[in-house]
């Protein structure tokens, strides 16, 4: 996958956010994946915002929709959550694995401190 940016990218929530994974090899090469599975998990609570997801990309890039209610608060004492977008990956007739992630943050709208 391709590496995240240092600082999070952030999501107001309850807003879609829209993540393009692109997949690479153990030299820099784009694949397509043989196989492909991504999950989606809170930072802070460890819960699982989307259990183990089965996708099938059929180019170098995948499109994940991640919906306004996947992206609400768990907690409404926290102004921000920090989620992990996981992905496994088969390449090379499945003979070959990646595995990379990405984090951002879901903004609590109208906090106060």
């Amino acid at each position: 996958l391709s590496p995240a940016s240092a600082a999070l990218d952030t999501v107001n929530a309850g807003s879609t956010w829209v993540v393009i994974f692109t997949f690479y090899g153990e030299y820099g090469n784009k694949v397509i994946p043989t196989t492909a599975s991504y999950r989606v998990d809170d930072q802070i609570s460890n819960t699982s915002v989307i259990a183990s997801t089965p996708i099938t990309p059929t180019a170098y890039t995948y499109t994940l929709v991640i919906t306004p209610v996947q992206n609400g608060i768990i907690n409404n004492l926290n102004a921000y959550e920090p989620r992990e977008v996981s992905v496994r990956f088969t390449y090379d007739s499945g003979s070959k694995q990646g595995i990379g992630s990405y984090v951002y943050q879901v903004k609590r709208m109208n906090y106060t401190p």
